[in-house]
């Protein structure tokens, strides 16, 4: 007969250790073979005063270590369900692959602690269909219990050395045997059916301390916690009958061999009371809740369920069948289940035969709170064995490779043969010419770069093709010519005080002055050679310096200095006026009009392009070093004359230049990066007139230095 591994079963008790090892056969899958178990009862009960339970339950496993061997078997354990908490959830139709998402939230609400302090697992009910990935009429049992109560639990298991792999809630230990042994089979074949459930049975499992009633009919279960149990008959014959504790415990397992059983039965009647008004209780909670279940008898387990008296006063008031369990008809007969030490205590084994069930596989519900911090912590154990061996292994193999190639280079004598030491010398030759040309090399590199720097720094300024080409146009452009003269006496008409009676007169002035520059544009745009002008009326600037320096920042060059300059070029002219025009004139309407003031103040051209701000970031400072020899009331002379003129073009001017696609059109110099023009200094010189109309006359040279921020921008780069 095949077998697979053997599962320890183990439930530490009020009173004693219970501890079965099955294993599962493949000859008979509902059969169990059971091959050993172990009953070790204290010598005190746990809840007695002068009771140390850690070192009972401690030299209790130490006796059940000394005549039980566990290596190589699962280990399952049971903890008390008083401490643990189930809840049944009943989910809407919802996709398989959801569930788990769901029942995490659901989780989170139902469990009154934050996950993180607590164990928890869930699982499916028996009963529901799955239709197109959709799961229908599903109930998820979830089972959770507090991490902190599960380490006191399983401690007396880790001090004794035991592995634990299940832990369990003792409610489900019993409802894994119920299902398992005491259904009948032709239950799972039918299926269930929520409007006919089959019959339930309701479990009793009466403890030293408290009861766990279970009732289930396979597919269901419902579990409650009752704090009765055998103890608590116990001390009501200590308080009645005025006994010790040890003679009570005796005198109740034994009251039928008593004098007078009746003293007994009197003195426990209270609890026998109390007891079945709470199992009253707790199958009328269940029947309010599902109120198609049909309770069909009532099975007892636990030694304290041997009470004599109590089965017959339990099937009298419950009214239903009442039975204590003294089979167990899913395990094969063997040697443990002939034992009569077994079939003394064999109700007890309900809870270990439940644990051993769910260890080999074949349980209703498997859920397991072991912590998973001591999951990994075994695997790793298991698996240190293997690296240790791995790594000796490997350190073998690489020993043994060493070994080969040491034992090979020895075999060579480099020293003594001519042959090794004429290629080694060839070799280091070798090597040496390498490095001298990988350092020539990279002197050269070095050098090589540093040119590279050098020159990329001075043809900087032409790593764009177009941008100095369109530079230098709208210099040419910007030079001043008759528009900035005709510029110049519109802004000053417009600026003078129309005396009464001379309106009209201004008035015509403008439009004939208009109509004749329509009609003659000669007159405008002609030089003054042709126009037979004095030298000191021509609209002419020569350049006889330029330059560009690449600045890192235009703001430094932007400085309070230049920033004045900048800001002069919207200050009037200040000219004085001649003797004509201060004596007095008069009226049309009689009388005599005011005096001239001796100076006139005429504003300087009217900016249409102020810049936005500051120039700011990298960039080119332009400077234009020339002289002119104007000199004249309306544009004034030296600064004034540059800044109403080239200064005024540089900033408002429309310059031609061609685009990507070369049609010419029409641009504003700051599209191509002209900005902040200014007179950075003047100075003026007698000279002799060099134009032959002054017949070498001496003249006023007025020598200017222009400077401009200029950002080159993308504007006609192909």
């Amino acid at each position: 007969m095949a077998k697979v591994t053997p599962t320890w079963g183990i439930d530490i008790g009020q009173c004693a250790i219970k501890a079965l090892r099955c294993v599962a056969t493949t000859d008979a899958p509902e059969k169990i073979v059971a091959e050993a178990f172990d009953y070790i009862e204290y010598p005190k009960i746990l809840s007695q005063p002068e009771a140390d339970p850690e070192e009972i339950i401690r030299e209790a496993l130490q006796l059940f270590l000394s005549r039980n061997e566990i290596q190589g078997t699962n280990v399952a354990v049971s903890v008390s369900g008083q401490s643990g908490l189930a809840r049944f959830i009943k989910l809407p139709p919802v996709e398989v692959k959801k569930i788990p998402d769901i029942v995490r939230y659901e989780a989170n609400q139902q469990i009154p602690f934050d996950l993180e302090d607590v164990i928890w697992d869930y699982q499916r009910m028996y009963g529901g269909m799955e239709e197109e990935g959709f799961a229908l009429d599903t109930e998820i049992g979830l089972f959770a219990m507090k991490r902190d109560q599960v380490f006191q639990d399983i401690a007396p298991y880790q001090e004794a050395g035991i592995d634990i792999d299940i832990v369990q809630l003792t409610p489900l230990a019993i409802y894994n045997f119920v299902a398992f042994d005491q259904i009948d089979p032709e239950v799972w074949s039918t299926g269930y059916d929520t409007d006919d459930p089959p019959a339930s049975i309701i479990i009793l499992s009466i403890g030293t301390e408290a009861t766990d009633l279970v009732i289930t009919n396979g597919f269901r279960v419902w579990q409650r916690n009752v704090p009765l149990g055998g103890s608590h008959f116990t001390k009501a014959l200590v308080k009645e009958l005025q006994l010790t504790y040890a003679k009570a415990e005796h005198l109740k397992r034994n009251a039928t061999k008593a004098d007078d059983p009746k003293v007994i039965y009197q003195a426990m009647r209270p609890i026998f009371k109390d007891l079945l008004t709470e199992i009253q209780r707790s199958i009328g909670y269940f029947q309010s809740l599902d109120k198609e279940a049909k309770i069909s008898r009532v099975l007892g387990i636990g030694n304290s369920f041997k009470l004599p008296g109590l089965e017959r006063y339990l099937k009298k008031n419950l009214g239903f069948e009442v039975e204590h369990l003294t089979t167990i008809k899913s395990l094969a007969p063997s040697s443990v289940t002939q034992s009569p030490a077994f079939q003394d205590h064999l109700s007890a084994f309900a809870v270990p035969y439940g644990l051993a069930i769910q260890g080999l596989s074949k349980s209703a519900i498997s859920t397991n709170l072991v912590p998973q911090e001591m999951v990994w912590e075994r695997i790793i154990d298991r698996k240190k064995p293997w690296a240790v061996a791995t790594a000796t292994l490997l350190g073998m193999a690489c020993l043994i490779n060493f070994i080969v190639l040491w034992w090979s280079w020895s075999q060579v004598q480099i020293e003594g043969d001519n042959k090794w030491k004429v290629a080694t010398q060839k070799a280091k030759a070798v090597a040496k010419r390498a490095d001298d040309l990988k350092n020539e090399y990279q002197q050269a590199l070095g050098e090589f770069n540093s040119q590279k720097n050098n020159l990329d720094k001075k043809i900087s300024i032409f790593n764009r093709r177009n941008d100095y080409l369109d530079l230098c146009q709208a210099i040419y452009q910007c030079m001043p010519d008759e528009s900035n003269r005709m510029i110049v006496k519109a802004t000053n008409a417009a600026s003078k005080r129309v005396r009464r009676g001379e309106e009209n007169k201004e008035s015509e002035t403008k439009e004939e002055t208009a109509e004749n520059s329509k009609k003659n544009p000669a007159k405008i745009s002609g030089s003054a050679e042709n126009q037979k002008m004095d030298t000191s009326d021509r609209m002419d600037i020569w350049i006889t310096d330029f330059r560009v320096r690449k600045v890192p920042n235009l703001a430094k060059w932007f400085s309070a200095g230049n920033k004045n300059r900048f800001e002069e070029n919207t200050k009037p002219l200040v000219v004085k006026n001649t003797g004509a025009e201060k004596q007095k004139r008069s009226s049309p309407l009689g009388g005599v009009s005011a005096p001239q003031p001796d100076v006139t103040e005429l504003p300087a051209p009217k900016k249409n392009r102020p810049p936005s701000g500051p120039p700011k970031g990298p960039g080119y400072v332009v400077q234009l070093s020339g002289y002119h020899f104007h000199n004249s009331q309306a544009n004034g002379s030296g600064k004034q004359f540059v800044q109403r003129t080239l200064v005024h073009n540089l900033q408002e001017r429309d310059i031609s230049l061609p685009d990507a696609s070369g049609e010419i059109s029409q641009h504003a110099t700051s599209d191509i990066g002209i900005s902040h023009p200014l007179v950075y200094e003047t100075k003026e010189q007698k000279v002799i007139s060099p134009f032959k109309i002054d017949k070498k006359s001496p003249l006023t040279q007025y020598e200017f230095v222009v400077q401009f921020a200029w950002q080159p921008k993308d504007f006609g780069n192909p």
